[in-house]
């Protein structure tokens, strides 16, 4: 993963509300089919739903707990701006903007710079 990437194309959340999930918190994966291979549609105890990363799901026989903490935020972003990466998952990367803001943001609107 690149230390940095450079916005390709706008993204503009689509949740303004996102699930947010505490290491061993349990959730129900609901039936909803995606886009994104790797990511699954959850309802938390309160009934919020969102979607988070397979990766981060230790199923059991009645759902699912969190292996770790996970935020659904997805970050805005207009063409040009640049994003610090930390993690990159399923086609997703979660990253810091240049005004501090954290979120997720789909991999194929971003681009590594050029030198």
């Amino acid at each position: 993963m690149p230390s940095l990437y450079k916005v390709a194309k706008r993204y503009q959340s689509a949740y303004a509300d996102p699930l947010r999930l505490a290491q061993g918190d349990r959730v129900t994966i609901l039936p909803r089919t995606s886009e994104w291979p790797g990511w699954r549609w959850c309802r938390d105890k309160n009934g919020k739903t969102g979607w988070a990363p397979e990766a981060f799901l230790s199923r059991t026989d009645d759902g699912a707990h969190l292996s770790r903490d996970y935020d659904a935020a997805e970050l805005s972003v207009e063409a040009g701006e640049t994003i610090r990466p930390d993690v990159e998952l399923a086609g997703w990367v979660w990253g810091t903007d240049d005004r501090g803001k954290t979120g997720w943001i789909p991999r194929d609107h971003l681009e590594i710079p050029d030198p």
